[in-house]
C-alpha cells in the first residue's frame, strides 16, 4: 500500500496558508485516529477483528464529505484468489488527495463440482476490503479496531501518581498478584494514556473496597468489645 500525498499546490493562497492547511488537516487525522470504535460494528473472523464499511463509510461522509472510491482493475490468480485495486479520493481542508489500495479474495468454489460458485461476489469482497483498508490507512477511520492509534507513554506526574496508588492498595493488602500486575504494566509501558484513566479508576475501586472492608471489621469488633 502506498503512501498519499499532497497535490500540486497551483493556488499562491494555498502557499501562503500551508503551514495553517497542514495543521489543520493533522489535527482532523488525529480527531478521527481517537474516535472509539462502537463495538455494535466491529465483527470477527479467524480471531481477527475488523470493522463493519457501513460504519467507515458514515464517517468518510462526516469528516472526509465529497471522497470517491476509483477502481483501477482486478487480476485473478488462477483458480485461487482474486486481486482487486482502487484509489481512494478525498479532499483534506480543500486538499485533493488519492492513495493507492488493494485486496485479495479467495475464490468460492463448489465442492461438488469445482465450479465457481459465484465470482462476482469474490470480486466484491475483495473490493470492499480494499476500500476498507483505505479509510483506515488514510483516513485513519477505526485506528483502534486495526491497532493503528499512537498512543503515548505517560507524563512523570502520571506516573508518579498510580505508583502512590499502587503503593496505597499495597498497605491496604490488595493481593499480591493484583499488585504485581499494576507493577508491571507501569513498568512494561502498558499503563498508557489510552488506558491510564479506566486502569486507574480500577485499582482505586479495588482499594475503596479493600478500605470499607477494614471499616466494618473494625466497627464489629468494637462493638463486640462493648
Amino acid at each position: 500500500m502506498q503512501n498519499s500525498g499532497l497535490e500540486k499546490l497551483n493556488s499562491s493562497d494555498y502557499m501562503m496558508h500551508f503551514n495553517e492547511i497542514a495543521l489543520s488537516i493533522t489535527k482532523k487525522h488525529d480527531e478521527v485516529s481517537n474516535i472509539e470504535t462502537p463495538r455494535a460494528f466491529v465483527k470477527s473472523k479467524a480471531g481477527m477483528d475488523y470493522v463493519d464499511l457501513a460504519y467507515m463509510r458514515k464517517l468518510a461522509d462526516k469528516y472526509y464529505p465529497g471522497w470517491s472510491w476509483e477502481k483501477a482493475g482486478f487480476q485473478i490468480l488462477g483458480d485461487q484468489e482474486v486481486i482487486v485495486e482502487g484509489h481512494l479520493i478525498w479532499f483534506d481542508n480543500g486538499v485533493k488527495r488519492k492513495g493507492y489500495s488493494c485486496a485479495s479474495h479467495r475464490i468460492a468454489k463448489s465442492r461438488e463440482t469445482g465450479n465457481y460458485v459465484d465470482i462476482s461476489n469474490n470480486i466484491k469482497a475483495a473490493n470492499t476490503d480494499a476500500m476498507k483498508k483505505a479509510f483506515n490507512t488514510f483516513m485513519n477511520i477505526a485506528d483502534d479496531v486495526y491497532k493503528k492509534r499512537v498512543i503515548e507513554p505517560l507524563a512523570k506526574t502520571l506516573v508518579a501518581e498510580f505508583q502512590t496508588l499502587i503503593q496505597k492498595a499495597e498497605t491496604l493488602g490488595v493481593s499480591r498478584d493484583t499488585v504485581a500486575r499494576f507493577k508491571n504494566g507501569l513498568l512494561n509501558h502498558k499503563i498508557n494514556t489510552d488506558n491510564y484513566d479506566g486502569l486507574y479508576k480500577q485499582l482505586d475501586t479495588m482499594i475503596q473496597e479493600k478500605t470499607k472492608k477494614k471499616t466494618v471489621k473494625k466497627e464489629k469488633v468494637n462493638v463486640s468489645s462493648v
